[in-house]
């Protein structure tokens, strides 16, 4: 039996889903009996980005199975308002991120350090010393890093390849958006 469940993105994650169901209500129908974290991930948003899912104007954990007409709505990452006594998705939430930029990144360290993040950047840093830095800091590093040839990773990035990203990678995807604040 399939069920239909009412879903809105909000702000940010909107860059993950096609053009006709950005920042809109949109139906969406399934088969089984699939968590929301399946059925936020198969719309193409990344869990690690939402910070708040709405079930009937009811904070839920991604656990939550929706039930059938439901009302769905997922939020990004609060940075002004503490959604705490709200929020059943993690213990703290998504807030403060830090980041660790390899040697090829250092016009976006600048960028993003003008702009208030939290940004460790060295050009002598190594591969293991990133990685350490980052595990042990908490730092987010962009998941494509050091990918297969072809794709876009950390030691190809720079300013203009980040405005002709079209991808899904979520840190891009916000760098995106802080590049065009910047040059406008």
């Amino acid at each position: 039996m399939s069920k239909t469940i009412y879903i809105r993105f909000y702000e940010e994650l909107n860059d993950f889903l096609p053009n006709r169901k950005r920042k809109v209500r949109f139906p969406y129908e399934y088969i089984g009996n699939h968590t929301i974290k399946d059925i936020i991930g198969s719309l193409g948003v990344p869990h690690v980005e939402v910070d708040l899912i709405l079930a009937n104007s009811k904070s839920i954990p991604f656990s939550y199975k929706p039930k059938n007409t439901d009302h769905i709505s997922v939020y990004p990452e609060f940075e002004l308002f503490d959604i705490s006594p709200l929020n059943h998705l993690r213990s703290k939430p998504l807030r403060d991120p830090k980041f660790i930029l390899d040697v090829h990144l250092g016009k976006l360290a600048r960028m993003l350090r003008m702009t208030g993040f939290d940004t460790l950047y060295q050009n002598d840093y190594n591969d293991e010393e990133i990685i350490r830095i980052a595990e042990e800091g908490k730092r987010k590093l962009n998941p494509g890093w050091r990918r297969a040839p072809g794709n876009l990773s950390m030691s190809s990035f720079n300013a203009r390849n980040v405005k002709k990203y079209t991808g899904k990678d979520p840190m891009l995807i916000k760098c995106k958006r802080l590049l065009k604040i910047l040059v406008a």
